[in-house]
């Protein structure tokens, strides 16, 4: 039996904050409408009478047409994907069509249209808690203890960025879900080569990339990872398993790659669409013009501020602040600089933990820390490539900062320094706390 710390059982711990967690998603979705806390979700003016109902009569009044509502009623409506790829209907499909699905559930209980449209939320709200299930896995397939554990899954439990994306009427979250579920797998596969692994490996980055065309970046990683292991099993000279991982790969291709390259393909048919291209955003939002040293430096005068700008430039100051702001158009929230501060300690603490770690024997740090640096290297491309404001927001890259927040916890396991381990998990908790009671102000 594990031996406790703080004399408390970190079993009954991490129950209580996971239970704390799916309470506080539940309680974001119940109390906030889905014209807040939104990005391009489409519907505004829902004071306005009958506006709900005005929304299914697609009434550009109280919702603007090709944004992620309209893709949803399109597909609700005719049981067809859309007919244009304008605006936000260019994204795959696979969260559109599980909406679209709910919804037709919904209809046979003759709920009001409000109910009907609100209850949208409910799918997200399902995804954000399954993942923070799938981070207690990839915890267990680390090794990680259960008091260590406190770390990783009080900061993702709480985490205004986790609490706010459960109520996304968007694709980001369910994207979210399947990027973790294939680290999960990633790593699963990485220790046991299994057919299991790699088909249900093949089967998540598929759907990953039917949701958001981002999940490329996974499969990037579970290319390397396959090469990390070939290249081991090589030196070993252990030949068998060397046909093994080809075959598997084989697999992997036939089962993946249909899934991956159905909708690119549609889309290119239809509209001549270049196969993962992402439409620009509003000419309001760009901000090319400024030098890349305000764009991509170490912060700047706007990591000041607690708003979210049109024209903010600094990526790193934009990344921070929208994890914790999340609106452009909310006014600041007592708290919210004091978030922000131990937002930044976390960032270094995680980036030291990383650069430790690279020293580690453990070839699943290795893993961890190349998926970080992929989702840098794509975020930061993304950005130089569509330097817009929108495009500086945190929730492109959340499973990052999951990355991070893991390693840091791993970091922890490892030392096995009863010093550091207190002061981590004591930081986190009040990180926690702090996170926590500034998603109940932004509710009410």
């Amino acid at each position: 039996m594990e031996k406790k710390a703080f004399n408390i059982d970190s079993k009954k711990v991490l129950i209580v904050i996971f239970i704390l967690a799916c309470l506080i998603r539940i309680l974001f979705i119940s109390f906030s409408k889905i014209e807040n806390f939104q990005y391009d979700v489409g519907v505004g003016n829902l004071n306005l009478e009958n506006a709900y109902e005005r929304i299914f009569k697609r009434d550009e009044e109280v919702m603007i047409k090709d944004r992620h509502v309209d893709y949803i009623l399109k597909i609700y409506e005719t049981g067809k994907l859309p007919e244009t790829n304008k605006v936000q209907q260019y994204h795959p499909p696979l969260y559109h069509i599980i909406s679209a699905v709910w919804l037709k559930v919904i209809d046979i209980f003759y709920f009001s249209a409000e109910i009907r449209l609100e209850s949208l939320q409910i799918p997200t709200c399902i995804y954000s808690i399954m993942t923070l299930f799938i981070i207690w896995k990839i915890l267990d397939e680390l090794e990680i203890k259960n008091r260590i554990k406190i770390i990783a899954m009080s900061v993702c439990s709480f985490h205004p960025i986790f609490v706010y994306m459960s109520g996304l009427i968007n694709n980001d979250t369910l994207l979210t879900m399947f990027s973790i579920l294939s680290i999960l797998y990633i790593i699963k596969w990485f220790k046991k080569q299994t057919y299991k692994n790699t088909i249900l490996l093949a089967i998540i980055i598929g759907l990953g990339t039917l949701t958001k065309s981002s999940m490329l970046v996974n499969l990037i990683m579970t290319v390397i990872a396959v090469f990390i292991k070939f290249l081991e099993v090589l030196y070993k000279e252990e030949y068998k398993k060397v046909k093994v991982i080809i075959l598997q790969t084989l697999v992997f291709c036939l089962i993946s790659i249909p899934l991956i390259l159905s909708f690119p393909i549609r889309n290119y048919i239809l509209f001549g669409q270049a196969p993962f291209a992402v439409h620009d955003a509003a000419i309001e939002l760009y901000v090319g013009n400024d030098d890349l040293i305000s764009r991509f430096g170490i912060f700047n005068k706007e990591i000041l501020n607690n708003t979210l700008g049109y024209k903010d430039q600094n990526v790193l100051s934009y990344v921070i602040k929208s994890a914790i702001v999340f609106e452009t158009n909310r006014p600041d929230v007592f708290g919210t600089t004091f978030v922000k501060i131990l937002s930044i300690i976390f960032i270094v603490l995680a980036l030291i933990s990383m650069i430790i770690l690279l020293f580690s024997k453990d070839r699943k740090n290795l893993i961890l820390i190349l998926s970080y640096i992929l989702w840098i290297v794509f975020f930061v491309s993304f950005n130089y490539q569509m330097p817009n404001s929108c495009t500086m927001h945190a929730r492109y890259i959340i499973t990052g900062i999951v990355i991070s927040i893991i390693c840091l916890t791993k970091l922890v396991q490892e030392k096995n320094n009863k010093k550091l381990e207190i002061a981590i998990i004591s930081f986190s908790t009040i990180y926690s706390i702090s996170s926590m009671l500034l998603v109940l102000l932004n509710i009410f």
